[in-house]
């Protein structure tokens, strides 16, 4: 075990976010069922540049019991990841949200993660980011790629407006309608 958890941190793999909690009904009775989760907007790098899929991933929840590890949306790209979520009771309960999980070395509850509406994405760019991208000083340009703001790998001109860059190769897709960020 320790071997593999070696390979694993030489290897860059993205670290993961335990979420660990207790689901109860309204008697206090621990109740069964799923959550299914999946990535927002169809795939996202983690914070060791691994792409992320948005297979659906379904949790179990048995006698109350949720336990599940994710890849933290809080350092992913493009900024402002999160998942989508169904939970689903045997008994007909569903509840549908959103999960926004943050790096935590220390385990987390479903509280800590819930979000009843989608997020909207900013154009702030955490530190981490920047540092993964290999970022210096200077202006860049961002994309809108279906509604989320993607930083591009490529300076934009001075001269402001509105310009089309390719992005880099693998990490976005090229999109149209990038604007100077200031």
């Amino acid at each position: 075990m320790l071997l593999v958890m070696l390979a694993a941190s030489l290897w860059g793999q993205d670290s993961l976010t335990t979420i660990s909690d207790v689901v109860h009904d309204g008697s206090g009775a621990g109740v069964t069922g799923t959550c299914t989760y999946t990535a927002a907007t169809g795939r996202f790098l983690g914070a060791a540049l691994d792409q992320i899929v948005g297979e659906p991933v379904v949790v179990p929840i048995t006698a109350g019991i949720f336990f599940a590890k994710l890849v933290p949306t809080d350092t992913a790209l493009p900024v402002g990841q999160y998942y989508q979520v169904v939970c689903a009771g045997n008994r007909g309960w569903k509840l549908t949200g959103y999960w926004l999980v943050p790096t935590s070395g220390s385990p987390l509850r479903l509280k800590d993660i819930w979000a009843s509406t989608a997020p909207s994405p900013g154009i702030l760019i955490p530190p981490p980011q920047i540092s993964a991208l290999g970022l210096t000083s200077g202006t860049y340009c961002f994309a809108v790629v279906n509604g989320v703001v993607q930083p591009a790998l490529v300076a934009c001109s001075a001269g402001g407006g509105t310009t089309t860059f390719d992005l880099a190769p693998g990490l976005f897709d090229s999109a149209p309608g990038l604007f100077d960020a200031h």
